[in-house]
């Protein structure tokens, strides 16, 4: 009888044992945000940028290199305002997927709170940002798609100015998940078989495309 029970007792102290060390190497990998530079992008108190991975959240006003000042774009800073009460001074930790940084030197990442809440989705929840496809990293691709397609649904945010029926052809990359206004140069490059023509933007988002850098601003 003895030897049954600590046959038992034996799997339960494995089993404890693996939640501990995962419970600690949570704690131990939980990072204080110091600072909101916008919607998708922090700074932690060890000084590291982090970039949100699959999302794009509408820029903030700002001075480009050449000091332009660049204007916000609509909900710009709405976004960086619910992230900075999301996040500000707040512990969080940190997911990367398999490309780690971008070539600005950001730490690409899914960033959550130590409850589990997922920021990155939650900003598309509200609207305040949209799908970023990448073909590296696309961990949650599926789960961030499905979080837009409510959000539009329910015409928050961003979506609230973007109407289903309003008609503007785009055309769209397949290899980079991009689309492209019919003036935009790099939307003339696309190779027949990756092309996808979309009758209206509302159809692109939908289905997973965001716009390209030059087709992003109003």
């Amino acid at each position: 009888m003895r030897k049954k029970k600590f046959l038992y007792v034996i799997p339960g102290i494995i089993i404890l044992s693996i939640l501990f060390s995962n419970f600690v190497s949570d704690a131990k990998d939980l990072h204080t945000v110091q600072l909101i530079y916008d919607g998708d992008t922090i700074k932690l108190a060890d000084s590291r940028r982090i970039r949100f991975i699959g999302i794009n959240a509408p820029e903030i006003e700002h001075k480009s290199l050449n000091g332009k000042i660049i204007r916000a774009e609509p909900f710009g800073d709405q976004a960086k305002n619910y992230t900075k009460t999301l996040l500000n001074r707040k512990k969080v930790f940190l997911e990367l997927d398999k490309e780690k940084q971008d070539r600005y030197g950001r730490v690409l990442a899914y960033v959550f709170l130590p409850d589990g809440t997922f920021i990155n989705k939650k900003l598309i929840e509200e609207g305040l940002a949209y799908c970023l496809p990448n073909r590296t990293n696309n961990r949650y691709e599926k789960t961030l798609l499905k979080a837009q397609k409510g959000a539009m649904h329910s015409k928050k945010g961003l979506w609230k100015t973007l109407k289903k029926t309003s008609k503007q052809k785009v055309i769209g990359n397949t290899l980079s998940k991009r689309f492209h206004t019919l003036k935009c140069p790099f939307g003339k490059k696309i190779a027949a078989k990756n092309r996808k023509v979309f009758t209206q933007k509302w159809d692109a988002f939908y289905n997973g495309f965001a716009p390209c850098k030059k087709c992003a601003r109003p």
